[in-house]
Parts: C-alpha cells; structure tokens; sequence
C-alpha cells in the first residue's frame, strides 16, 4: 500500500534545499525570505508566489520532518531569553539622591 504524502511534505523537500541555502546566508526573517525567494531564478518556482502564510506552514512542516531550521515567533524568542530585571535611568538616579539625603541626615543628627 502506497504512503500518502501531503502536498505540503512535498512542497517542503521541493524548496527545502533553497531555502536552506537562502537561511545559511543570513536571510531568517520570514518576510525577507518571501522577497528573496519571489526574486530567485534558480531552484523550483511554485505555481503562485510566495507568501507570509505559505512560506511560514512550510518552514513549520519543514521544522516537523527536521529538513530546515525552526521558525519562532517574536513572543517564543523572548520566552527563551534570559530575564533580566531593568530599572529605568530615573528610578537609579532617584535611588541614589534617596541614599545620599538619608545618609546626611544620619549624619546631621549624630
């Protein structure tokens, strides 16, 4: 009995290589990838041009069957940053004029 392979799975081992080839250059933002590949003569031309959608389900199949790197969202990207408590400029500058005042009334008293 024959595996069935979706139009997508196809799609993605048809174009895989020359996306691959288009993110190993540096180009990993979804949106310069589409212009990139619109603009592309070489490899496989698909019947309709690229879009943010098409483009995204494919490097998300791609991702599934390990054949190209995975796509993250801004919020996925943030998620697996490290957390780091920033305080403002101003918040310091007050802290700071806080400690000093305190400390030169502590003094003024003794």
């Amino acid at each position: 009995m024959p595996v069935r392979t979706s139009k997508l799975d196809i799609a993605v081992y048809e174009h895989g290589p020359a996306i691959r080839r288009l993110q190993e250059r540096g180009i990993r933002k979804i949106a310069a990838l589409v212009t990139a590949l619109n603009q592309a003569d070489d490899g496989p031309r698909p019947a309709r041009p690229w879009t943010y959608g098409r483009l995204r389900r494919l490097l998300n199949r791609g991702a599934e069957l390990d054949e190209m790197l995975p796509v993250r969202t801004l919020s996925e990207a943030a998620c697996e940053r490290p957390y780091v408590h920033r305080r403002s400029s101003s918040h310091q500058k007050c802290a700071a004029a806080l400690s000093a005042l305190s400390a030169k009334a502590g003094m003024d008293r003794l």
